[in-house]
């Protein structure tokens, strides 16, 4: 019983090891290999976030390009303080 539970935990904390952003100093960083600079943010579309559970940022890429990222709280937790934080950042 308890190596079926271990097994069960192991696997649930291998799903969420992505499931974190953290609002830096300087970059939201979705990822080790994600990172969004608070410069680089052009807009916040938060218009779905309250009804849906999900917010777009649109920000230009290290290539120039404009991205739109989406975030939801399905995907990831604690996205409301992320979100409060992040718009203060680049207000």
């Amino acid at each position: 019983m308890s190596a079926c539970l271990a097994v069960f935990l192991a696997g649930y904390l291998y799903a969420i090891r992505n499931r974190r952003i953290v609002a830096g100093e300087n970059q939201l960083v979705i990822s080790a290999k994600e990172r969004i600079g608070y410069d680089s943010i052009q807009q916040i579309n938060r218009t779905h976030f309250e009804s849906k559970g999900f917010f777009v940022i649109t920000y230009q890429d290290s290539q120039g390009r404009q991205v739109d990222r989406k975030l939801s709280d399905s995907g990831y937790d604690n996205l409301a303080a992320v979100l409060e934080e992040l718009v203060a950042k680049i207000s």
